[in-house]
């Protein structure tokens, strides 16, 4: 779902380019809302890419209390050898 809004925005600040170039009067707020839309744009794939890192983080941390009790009963095993 972000993706697919990431894309529209980026459209958006193309779109805007566009208007940019060929608008006279408009020029300053135009630009003043592109770089909105870019820092925005930004700010997002920042916390698209953190939530992927922590995602996979999580998941390393839930499994280590199994692997955790794994090794516990390997070495009980091994000690009862």
């Amino acid at each position: 779902m972000l993706g697919f809004f990431l894309s529209r925005l980026q459209l958006i600040v193309l779109l805007v380019s566009q208007v940019i170039s060929h608008a006279g009067a408009y020029k300053p707020i135009l630009s003043t809302i592109k770089a909105e839309y870019e820092a925005v744009i930004e700010a997002l794939q920042q916390r698209q890419k953190e939530a992927v890192f922590l995602s996979g983080k999580l998941k390393t941390v839930a499994n280590e209390p199994s692997t955790l009790q794994t090794y516990k009963k390997r070495a009980d095993q091994l000690d009862a050898k």
